[in-house]
């Protein structure tokens, strides 16, 4: 949080930090979760193809990161400490929102093979079979089809 006294300057580029990081917290959860639910909407109403892209899926975590460093901004600064050799006391949650911080980046990396299993095992319960990925893309998306279909 930034002192009242500050100059309006230095106010301004504080809001456009904690904007631009919850801009970005907000991409992340759009991103993450629009190609998750389209793939599970799809499977639901019994499309005859479906595609899954779990690289996406990274935007999820990232997301929560965002979100706890722009809460951390926020949260109410305390005074420094007056004498020199003394720690200024960290404001309360400050921890609680770093450590969650710190979690989310595994988990970035664990969510692509966590996330393809777990919507993989919910489609093929749902009557569709896994097609073999086209080889024309650098990273080719998951393809299902009903198992009455031929995969295209």
């Amino acid at each position: 949080m930034i002192a009242r006294d500050a100059p309006r300057a230095q106010k301004m580029q504080f809001a456009l930090w904690v904007a631009g990081f919850a801009a970005a917290g907000c991409f992340g959860a759009w991103q993450g979760s629009s190609d998750l639910l389209a793939a599970l909407r799809r499977s639901a109403v019994g499309a005859p193809m479906v595609e899954f892209s779990p690289s996406s899926l990274i935007g999820l975590p990232l997301a929560i990161l965002f979100f706890c460093l722009v809460a951390m901004a926020l949260l109410p600064s305390r005074k420094l400490a007056k004498r020199r050799g003394t720690v200024a006391p960290v404001p309360a949650g400050a921890t609680v929102l770093f450590a969650i911080a710190t979690c989310c980046i595994p988990l970035a990396f664990l969510v692509v093979p966590i996330g393809r299993g777990i919507v993989s095992g919910i489609i093929q319960d749902r009557d569709y079979r896994t097609c073999p990925p086209s080889t024309d893309q650098r990273r080719p998306p998951l393809r299902w089809v009903r198992t009455r279909l031929p995969c295209p």
